[in-house]
């Protein structure tokens, strides 16, 4: 009887130590992963109470200089696709706790405050596979109001600005300082002359759009494919793109 109730003792005595180390490797886990998110989320701020796309972050100031040194390194390189997935991804990715623009469902949720709001690539930037062709008034109105012309400004320009007043800002190529211009939407600093006297402005009439849009829109389409793959990526893109390069030198 004795020996029954030791051998009872001792089963028990496994079970509770069997549990409290149970106990003791999830609270470890918590552990870590709350460390892993903190160090994750060092440096982000709240998304703001107004929508990302209609208005200047100020607090995004700090990171203008790091974009802006960026941009120099790939302007020089030419590889203004790059820097365009980059910057959307590392916007997106790494200044706020959440993402302001995330995508489900083939839409893309833009924060504007408390909800958020679903556009198409075609809502958001007016990306089609076609040629850009604006058939009426209509239609020039919708191009002009599409609501990535607002986020190019607010975060493009002050990194363009930046750039430029960078050592070594004369060696970018002109075709990237191109594309940094045509984004802006007609209200950079240096402005894009697509014909003799007729400069790019996303504002300008139906005729001068289409006219200049056989010019810039393969351009301006190149540079909106990079921005969505940008906000589609879930990793920086540059680094990936090392990795696909080092894969296909050893190879």
């Amino acid at each position: 009887m004795q020996e029954q109730l030791d051998r009872m003792e001792a089963k028990l005595d496994a079970l509770l130590q069997k549990n409290s180390v149970k106990k003791q490797t999830a609270a470890v886990r918590k552990k870590q992963y709350r460390e892993k998110r903190m160090i994750r989320e060092r440096g982000k701020i709240p998304l703001p109470d107004f929508g990302v796309l209609k208005r200047r972050d100020p607090r995004l100031r700090s990171k203008h200089p790091e974009w802006a040194r960026r941009a120099l390194e790939f302007g020089v390189r030419n590889d203004l696709c790059g820097f365009l997935r980059w910057l959307v991804w590392d916007y997106n990715c790494n200044c706020y706790l959440k993402k302001p623009i995330t995508f489900s469902g083939g839409y893309f949720r833009v924060s504007i405050g408390s909800i958020r709001n679903p556009y198409s690539e075609f809502d958001l930037m007016g990306l089609i596979k076609h040629r850009i062709l604006l058939r009426n008034k209509a239609d020039r109105c919708d191009f002009a109001e599409r609501p990535w012309w607002d986020w190019c400004y607010y975060i493009i320009n002050p990194i363009y600005e930046l750039m430029l007043e960078m050592p070594g800002a004369d060696k970018v190529n002109p075709r990237f300082v191109k594309g940094l211009c045509l984004l802006q939407g007609g209200l950079c600093s240096t402005p894009v002359e697509v014909y003799t006297e007729l400069y790019w402005d996303r504002n300008e009439t139906l005729s001068n759009l289409n006219r200049m849009l056989k010019q810039v829109g393969p351009l301006l389409h190149t540079c909106w494919r990079a921005c969505v793959n940008g906000l589609r990526s879930k990793e920086d893109p540059s680094a990936t793109s090392q990795r696909q390069r080092s894969c296909l030198e050893s190879a």
